[in-house]
Parts: C-alpha cells; structure tokens; sequence
C-alpha cells in the first residue's frame, strides 16, 4: 500500500540504492472498521482531530516534552476507545507521525531531524524530494493539500519571526542555526506553495573525514596548510553544493591560533577554534529595509578593528571590489568562495561582481586588481555519483594584453564509469607559488608524489 503523506521516524529514511525508488516503507494498514477509516492517511487525520479537539488551545503551550507526554496519553486512550488494533510499530509510527504534524513540522518534521538529509525540496502537495549522501531522491511523503503545505510554512516562519502573504509570494531567509529557506508561493509557482531547505551542518567536518570522503588527498591537505600559513589569498569557486563552504572552513582553521581573525557572512556557518575571532553577520533589516547592514558594509568596517586576518563566506556583490583593494594593499591571507563553473568563470564572476560596487572603473583596471590580489583559485566540482571533489588547484600568471592569465598546478584527472572516479595530478606546469612555497621551506615533500603521469 502506498504512503498517503506521513512523517516517519528519521531512523526509517535510509538510502539503500536509487534503483530502490523510495525510501519509505508501507504504512499500516487502516484502524478498525467502526472506526469508519479507509487509509492510514484517514486514520492519521481522524486521531488528529480528536487530539485537537481535547487539547485545544493547550497545544504547544506547555514544553516539548509536557506535551508530547500529554499527547501519547490522549493518543493511547483514543486508540482504546474506538477499538483501533495496530502493530507495536505501526502504533509508534502513526503517534510520531501525529506528534510531528501537532508539535513539529508535518510530513517533514522527520526529515528535518535526520543529520543524513541535506536538503528538502517540497515542490507543492504531491512531491517531496530530499538530497542525502550527495544525491537526490524522491520520497513518497505527500501532504494533504496546498493548505497543508502552507500551514507547514506559517509554522516554519513564526520559528523564524517572519511572515507571508500573497502579495509577497517569494522569500529568502536564514535561519539562526544557518539553516537556509526559500520559499515560493502561488500565482508564480504554478504547482503549489514551494519549499526549500538546506540544512546547516550541525558540525564541522574534520580533515581526516574530508580525505576520507574523497574531496582531497592528504598530500593537498599539506599544501593547503603551507599555502594558509604564507597568507596567500585564497578564493574558492564552485557551483552550488560542491563542498565550498566546507573547504573554507578548513583552511580558516589553518589560520595560526595568535592571529586576530575578522569572519564575514550573509549567516554564520562556519565553525572556527582559534581563540580570537571575531564574528560578523548581515542583518536584513525590518520590512522596510531599516537597520539593514550588508556584507560590504561588515568588509569596509572590518578595516578599523585591526583585523590580521579576513575570512568573507562567499563574495555575492560589490563588497568583491572592497575585497579586491584590501588584497592589494597589504591585508594578505584573506579567504573567500564565490559561484563559478570553472577557474575562468570566476574570474569573470569576479569581474562581474566588483563592477556591482557602482563605481566606474574600465574593465581592465578591475583585471589588473584581481591579477595582483588573488593569488590562488581552487575549484570544487561535484561527480556524477555525488562526492565533492577539488577539481582544479590555479595560480594566477598575470596579464596579457587584456586578458588575466591562469596555470593550473593540480588537476583532477577522471576514470571510472562516466568520469566519476579520479585522481589529483600535478600538471608540471612551472609555478610561482610552488617556488616560493620551496624557497621558504613551506612546501610539503610528499607534494611530489602527485607528478603528472
């Protein structure tokens, strides 16, 4: 019997393959006749409503727990006096379910507690997709109707302090925990109110667990080290969901333990250990835009607080050029990501964003400014089967005539079925960086182990 739209324990969603095609397994069957409930989804909504009845207004007044306490009490008492005969685990399934839609957050409530899902994409009533282990795949959790998804959203934002209507039917918020929502709403979304969640890593991944992964071998991991320490300036490019924010969080924990460290996001994800650091984060404003404070004002300010070291999440707009003028006039050792499908893009998204600034400057002194501010460019890529991987470790060469020039140091070279295996070689390409990392006796011996085959 197919799943009619219910939360299920977080332990029940595991990813066995793709060909498997859902993740969930058959609900239990329908309650007792004279119960009068055709489908578990039926039987789900009815004991609800008697739940809703009883508790009333007391739902979510008392803490989780009070109430959770008071709600499988009412659960059992119901079940006992309407003749319902479920199985041990169909009964804790249906009363998860029910306490995730009265005290959670409906059919994703469960979804929203497993730390294996990454994100949530409910695109209107009848499709909920999740991504997990780096890939995405289809659930058979359903909600009832488009009110149901709505209700689920309203509750979503009273968590966060905002509000909705149909005239604004688009929002981009950020939760406390880093926990990003996008929402979409109708008459634009033409199936339903959407809703996507990507959820913050609860805890930062160590270096060990990123080699593990695949994303670097442990000679680049050496390399990354010595590069941080020289305070080279560092910016990661990828699309979205390739690991950049994770990479830029390792390398900032490079950052020797005596320096003063500025951090700069839209909100605050990344996780650092070193006992001076100092964060800073945009604030929105209020619906009128009052009290608003962007990432370039934060960038322009982090000047005056004697900052050794500066750390931007990731460069969106005019605070690029701001970024640009402090690599070149003494600030080194700064970090940042940007969006970019390949080391090239990211220069010209680089370009693209300084111009954003809204102050006139030709296209070529906007190149000259990133040929002698950036130093190194690693880009992340992300195979067909999921893992996030550098792909591309670049040095700029300078410029020529009008055009920046880049040399790739380390490549990923791809094998395996459709590229999604391969190793990081060096290209043999002769590099600044790699000397002067030798000349001070930075550079890692085991480096030469990746020499091009």
């Amino acid at each position: 019997m197919p799943n009619d739209g219910n939360a299920v324990p977080a332990s029940g969603l595991i990813a066995a393959s793709p060909a498997a095609g859902s993740f969930m397994p058959a609900p239990p069957a329908a309650g007792s006749e004279g119960f009068r409930a055709s489908s578990f989804q039926e039987l789900k909504a009815r004991v609800e409503h008697l739940l809703i009845r009883q508790f009333g207004a007391d739902l979510g007044v008392e803490s989780h727990a009070e109430m959770r306490e008071r709600i499988e009490a009412g659960f059992n008492q119901i079940l006992e006096q309407y003749g319902i005969i479920l199985g041990r685990s169909d009964q804790a399934w249906l009363l998860e379910a029910i306490i995730g839609e009265l005290l959670g957050f409906g059919p994703i409530d469960a979804l929203l507690r497993d730390d294996s899902i990454t994100e949530i994409m409910v695109n209107g009533p009848q499709q909920v997709y999740i991504e997990q282990g780096g890939r995405i795949f289809h659930t058979n959790i359903q909600f009832r109707d488009a009110d149901h998804v709505r209700w689920v959203i309203d509750r979503l934002l009273g968590y966060a302090g905002r509000r909705m209507s149909d005239q604004m039917p688009l929002l981009d918020l950020r939760l406390p925990d880093g926990t990003r929502i996008n929402i979409i709403l109708p008459p634009v979304s033409l199936v339903g109110p959407v809703l996507t969640i990507r959820k913050a890593a609860r805890t930062a991944f160590t270096i060990d667990e990123l080699i593990a992964s695949g994303m670097f071998p442990s000679d680049l991991a050496l390399f990354f080290k010595s590069c941080v320490e020289a305070r080279l300036n560092l910016l990661i490019s990828g699309g979205s969901s390739t690991g950049k924010t994770v990479l830029l969080n390792m390398l900032a924990n490079f950052v020797p333990p005596d320096e003063r460290i500025i951090l700069i996001e839209d909100a605050n994800e990344l996780r650092l250990h070193q006992p001076h650091v100092i964060v800073l984060e945009s604030h929105l404003g209020d619906g009128n835009g009052q009290g608003q404070v962007t990432v370039r004002a934060l960038v322009q300010h982090a000047l005056r607080i004697h900052p050794d070291r500066l750390i931007i999440g990731e460069c969106r707009a005019g605070e690029t050029l701001d970024i640009l003028q402090m690599m070149t006039s003494g600030h080194n050792g700064i970090m940042t990501t940007c969006y970019a499908t390949d080391p090239y893009n990211a220069l010209a998204r680089l370009e693209t964003m300084a111009l954003m600034a809204g102050i006139a400057m030709p296209s070529r002194a906007i190149r000259e400014y990133i040929a002698a501010a950036v130093d190194l460019i690693i880009h992340m890529t992300r195979t067909p089967d999921g893992l996030r991987r550098v792909a591309t470790v670049a040095e700029i060469a300078g410029m020529t005539e009008d055009r920046i020039l880049l040399r790739d140091i380390l490549m990923l070279e791809p094998t395996g079925p459709n590229g999604s295996t391969g190793r990081l070689r060096l290209t043999g390409e002769r590099s600044r960086i790699l000397s002067r990392l030798a000349a001070q006796g930075k550079l890692p011996a085991s480096l030469g182990q990746m020499q091009q085959a």
